[in-house]
């Protein structure tokens, strides 16, 4: 499936366990199974950008995501 930016999105596997992660903290945790994120960026090869939030909005982990990792559970009609 092809996401698009600000598409919602659940992690419904893992291929890399361990991966490059950005966010707020000195040490950001790794995306687990069942989070969900919004689509920030399309890298190109299946990848996507993802951010994951609280539910207060703070940003926890932006990581790269290759679709197969990744289901829609909602899109942006914005």
């Amino acid at each position: 499936m092809t996401f698009e930016p600000r598409d919602l999105v659940r992690v419904r596997q893992l291929l890399v366990p361990d991966r490059e992660v950005d966010g707020p903290s000195a040490h950001p945790p790794q995306p687990r199974l069942g989070e969900t994120g919004t689509v920030v960026d399309l890298l190109g090869d299946g990848l996507y950008l993802v951010e994951h939030r609280t539910d207060d909005g703070l940003p926890v982990w932006t990581a790269e995501l290759h679709e197969t990792e990744l289901e829609l559970i909602d899109r942006s009609s914005i």
